[in-house]
């Protein structure tokens, strides 16, 4: 899977998330943008 492709799948998870579990989605983006590829 791309980077891009994680991006996507992320603000797609990000979007079905109740509000207060917004940061830990933010976090899971960082890390899969940190992680690398």
């Amino acid at each position: 899977m791309s980077m891009k492709e994680r991006q996507y799948l992320a603000a797609s998870d990000l979007n079905i998330h109740p509000a207060d579990d917004l940061a830990d989605g933010a976090q899971k983006i960082v890390s899969l943008i940190g992680g690398g590829e």
